[in-house]
């Protein structure tokens, strides 16, 4: 998967970043390739805690947030993941 100077290899679990290599946790790989898999859609918390995370009872956490805000973090504007107030987060298709 690609996107302008963004490469990511799912199978080898590997992206970078004009060239270089950026390093994600296998835990915010997932979330990324979830959120890119369903690029134009909203995705939930607690979808994304059941999809990444395993969890499917209902709690109250700020981990996805968390976890967004490193992606954000570490892709820059590569990679838009926009927050939809009270519902959960959004990417664009490519």
């Amino acid at each position: 998967m690609s996107n302008s100077n963004l490469q990511i290899d799912a199978t080898a679990r590997q992206v970078s970043q004009n060239g270089k290599a950026v390093y994600l946790t296998q835990t915010e790989l997932a979330l990324l390739l979830y959120l890119l898999d369903n690029a134009g859609r909203i995705t939930t918390r607690p979808e994304l805690l059941a999809q990444v995370w395993g969890i499917t009872a209902p709690v109250h956490t700020r981990t996805v947030d968390m976890h967004i805000a490193k992606l954000r973090r570490k892709l820059g504007t590569q990679i838009e993941i926009t927050s939809v107030m009270r519902k959960g987060y959004v990417t664009k298709k490519a």
